[in-house]
């Protein structure tokens, strides 16, 4: 089965207030184009550079670039644990400079891809990852196994130690506060939560703030102890 691709192009209009503060944009979609067809497989992460579409093909292990137009620019990648491939791929973020990140899971290293798809280098972080953040001087943040909070890497992928857990996630493990983060254009990266309205500002040393504005007042929920599940025992007809 083949996947799809759709372009848009919003019209933005004037925001409705709702009663909790959270602002939603009144506009219209309007569609550029559609990729369909053997371009796409299964495709899953989705990001955007200055002149690009860039979406990672399950289908295939293959990150592909397009155009505004759905035009196909370059492709990169491979499934495989080989030099230059692809086993698990678990984030993309492009960075303030243009570079692409893939934080590959199964090969448990971190692949970096210049602005068109160019071969830039492979760094090896030991660990499987599940998040990555571009850092200071070549660096990266990167959520390391099941861990709840990011920790810090140099270019060559030594570890420089954990940041400090805010307080605001104290107490909660990886499943309630599952993080979703974005590399924003001014090198800072952006980090939500799942199931809370907690937004957290990092920068390039990871050094995080909370923003004032808050949405709905909404925490991330706390998971109780496991309990053990009860079986019946068979009985013989």
């Amino acid at each position: 089965m083949a996947g799809c691709l759709l372009l848009a192009g919003g019209l933005a209009g004037q925001g409705a207030q709702a009663p909790v503060g959270r602002r939603f944009a009144r506009g219209a979609w309007a569609v550029a184009t559609i990729v369909a067809g053997a371009d796409l497989l299964q495709p899953f992460h989705l990001r955007a550079t200055r002149d690009a579409v860039l979406v990672f093909d399950f289908g295939d292990s293959r990150l592909k670039a397009f155009d505004v137009h759905g035009e196909p620019l370059w492709q990169f990648g491979q499934r495989g644990h080989g030099p230059w491939e692809i086993a698990a791929l678990a984030d993309v973020q492009v960075t303030s400079t243009g570079e692409v990140l893939l934080a590959d899971r199964g090969n448990s290293r971190i692949t970096v891809l210049g602005p068109h798809g160019e071969r830039r280098r492979m760094v090896s972080l030991g660990a499987p990852m599940h998040r990555v953040l571009p850092a200071a001087r070549g660096g990266f943040l990167a959520a390391i196994g099941h861990g709840l909070w990011w920790e810090r890497f140099d270019s060559t992928g030594r570890r420089l130690g954990a940041l400090p857990v805010p307080a605001a996630l104290a107490g909660l493990n990886g499943l309630s506060a599952e993080p979703i983060s974005l590399a924003l254009p001014d090198a800072r990266g952006a980090v939500a939560f799942r199931w809370s309205d907690l937004v957290l500002i990092l920068d390039a040393a990871g050094v995080w703030r909370r923003p004032s504005a808050v949405l709905n007042g909404w925490s991330s929920p706390r998971l109780g102890p496991s309990r053990p599940m009860r079986t019946r025992k068979a009985t013989s007809p």
